[in-house]
């Protein structure tokens, strides 16, 4: 008999584009591999867990009981997610929470005893946001109370899973690695499109250093920052584009830019800025990245991507002028950066880690 999967997101688009073999801009990324599952093995669906929505009496009630938890963790907790979707979350016998809030949420329920299915939850923020209730043990107790009803704990990367089971003291064996992958059926070189003589930055979350990045810049290159966050620059030299379509608009750019940077503020375990940089490595762009532990476990410098010291303008300078001045690096880094994602970084490599996952519980 097949196992019954059902994966959990916050984005309603997501199940028209599977029911319409879609997959505009790679937003399917975000289901961590569910569209390569396996078929023949598993029996799998899509929920999805309105975003805000609060209704009645009982709506009201689960919200005010995330407000606290969220002021302190800087995380959510999707105590709704039971309530509104008990049909297909009683009919499965294994549920994805596809990031930490859902994770959390589906947890409290499993706590009480409501959710009978196994939960795979992955914790994408939380190894670094512990920083911020470090001093409230009482938090760090409720928290480690939840995680230790999952079945199976995502980190995304070793010193991230580390994190989670000091911090909160979890059975080794119930934290897991698991790689983000991208899609490379949509992200790929362009044909036909020559490079430009600009360099390219994205991202809208908020490790985004870009006033570092803006600081570290030559004189004799431009700069194109893909965001919607609001950038400090008058520099003649430096374009925001806030309006770029994530899909073909990021693609075109991909493949026009001399390289890429995505800078990123100081970070121990979290994995800022992954999805852009493999996205970048899958399209063919050479990339430099902000040095991360987590990052490090993914990518080797000076052969997949150059790092670069983080909040440090100057040592970001010389490898923005490096990758300038060396076409044969650049060409050497874009070369390893796509081949490292295509072998180890995609979706159908996700569906594998899960897929052994779900084998295994």
């Amino acid at each position: 008999m097949k196992k019954k999967i059902l994966f959990i997101t916050k984005d309603a688009a997501l199940k028209k584009l599977i029911e319409n073999n879609q997959d505009p801009g790679g937003r399917l990324e975000s289901l961590l591999g569910y569209n390569f599952l396996d078929e023949g093995q598993y029996e799998k669906s899509l929920a999805n867990l309105p975003r805000g929505e609060i209704k009645g009496l009982a709506g009201h009630f689960w919200h005010w009981l995330e407000i606290p938890f969220m002021k302190i963790t800087r995380l959510g907790i999707a105590l709704e997610a039971y309530p509104l979707l008990k049909k297909q979350i009683k009919n499965a016998d294994v549920i994805v929470c596809v990031n930490d809030g859902i994770g959390f949420g589906l947890c409290f329920w499993k706590k009480l005893g409501f959710v009978k299915a196994k939960l795979v939850v992955i914790m994408m923020g939380l190894p670094e946001k512990v920083k911020n209730f470090r001093r409230f043990p009482f938090v760090r107790g409720f928290i480690s109370s939840l995680l230790a009803k999952a079945a199976v704990v995502l980190a995304l990367s070793d010193c991230a899973g580390q994190s989670l089971k000091d911090n909160f003291r979890l059975r080794p064996e119930l934290v897991k690695t698991f790689r983000l992958g991208t899609n490379i059926d949509y992200w790929r070189p362009l044909p036909g499109i020559e490079k430009q003589n600009f360099i390219l930055s994205v991202g809208n979350d908020r490790n985004r250093d870009f006033q570092t990045l803006i600081k570290a810049l030559p004189g004799n290159i431009n700069l194109k920052i893909a965001t919607k966050i609001p950038v400090d620059s008058r520099s003649e030299m430096v374009e925001i584009l806030s309006n770029v379509s994530p899909g073909d608009g990021l693609k075109k750019l991909y493949t026009q830019a001399l390289f890429a940077v995505i800078p990123s503020v100081r970070l121990k375990e979290e994995s800022a800025g992954l999805s852009s940089d493999l996205q970048l490595m899958a399209s063919g762009a050479a990339v430099i990245i902000s040095r991360a532990q987590a990052i490090e476990e993914m990518f080797v410098d000076g052969e997949d991507c150059l790092f670069y010291e983080p909040e440090n303008a100057a040592d970001l300078r010389e490898k923005i002028k490096t990758l300038l001045e060396n076409k044969a690096l650049r060409d050497k880094i874009a070369a390893g950066g796509r081949r490292k994602v295509l072998e180890n970084f995609t979706c159908r490599k996700m569906a594998e880690q899960l897929e052994q996952i779900f084998d295994s519980i």
